[in-house]
């Protein structure tokens, strides 16, 4: 693990290029379904399944482009 370079994933472009891929990973695998009583299924809270994952498919996705854009913003100012 030590020879391992791991900066790519914490790399900005790396963030850009995922957080999308991570979007529609989630809206897929929710789309994905055939039945739609599964979809509708109530998981807890009167929250349905397909709430779950589209929430945390965005909280997933714009919290990777916020910490993107916080970086870049980080790395003009100081050069």
């Amino acid at each position: 693990m030590k020879a391992e370079s791991v900066e790519f994933f914490i790399n900005d472009t790396y963030l850009l290029i995922f957080a999308p891929l991570m979007f529609m990973l989630g809206l897929s695998l929710i789309l994905s379904f055939a039945k739609v009583e599964i979809v509708r299924a109530e998981m807890f809270w009167n929250v349905t399944l397909y709430e779950l994952f589209v929430n945390l498919a965005c909280l997933v996705y714009y919290s990777l482009i916020n910490i993107y854009i916080y970086r870049e913003k980080i790395h003009l100012k100081h050069g």
